[in-house]
């Protein structure tokens, strides 16, 4: 059956993470081209690869953003207790959702979720990965600065 999909076309979904949680996300592009994931940074959403996943469907390849679990329109914790675990259940199920292994493209705390799924995961879910803003250690102070700021601005 042909595929007639226009590149441009976004459509929103709703996923399910392992522990029954909401994972909003949202793809654009035909649905028979190669997969490409976003993986947003601690604090953003997937509106902030909005136009990066527009501009790779223009050229042909299917995107999926999504909002991780207490981030933008996904669900959210009643207590408000993340596990590291539940972020890399949550890639690892948006990554299985396509029709075949995407490339991740993860920015700060995606790119490292992506580092951690890839690294434990067998067989590899990803294609390749991505990764933006991302450093192998961090400053307690900077990290302490950044939550501040998250914290003063919900």
């Amino acid at each position: 059956m042909e595929d007639r999909t226009s590149a441009t076309e976004s459509a929103l979904l709703n996923l399910r993470a392992g522990d029954g949680l909401r994972l909003a996300a949202e793809t654009r592009g035909r649905a028979s081209a190669r997969p490409v994931l976003f993986a947003h940074g601690f604090g953003q959403s997937r509106h902030a690869w909005a136009r990066a996943a527009e501009s790779l469907a223009e050229r042909g390849w299917r995107t999926l953003t999504f909002d991780a679990r207490g981030h933008g329109d996904s669900g959210r914790l009643a207590d408000g207790r993340y596990a590291l675990e539940q972020f890399v259940g949550d890639l690892l199920t948006v990554a299985r959702a396509l029709n075949e292994p995407p490339v991740l493209v993860g920015a700060s705390m995606g790119g490292l979720l992506g580092l951690v799924v890839a690294g434990e995961t067998r067989p590899g879910p990803f294609r390749a990965l991505v990764l933006v803003d991302i450093t192998p250690r961090w400053e307690a102070a900077g990290v302490e600065r950044m939550l501040d700021f998250m914290r003063s601005h919900p």
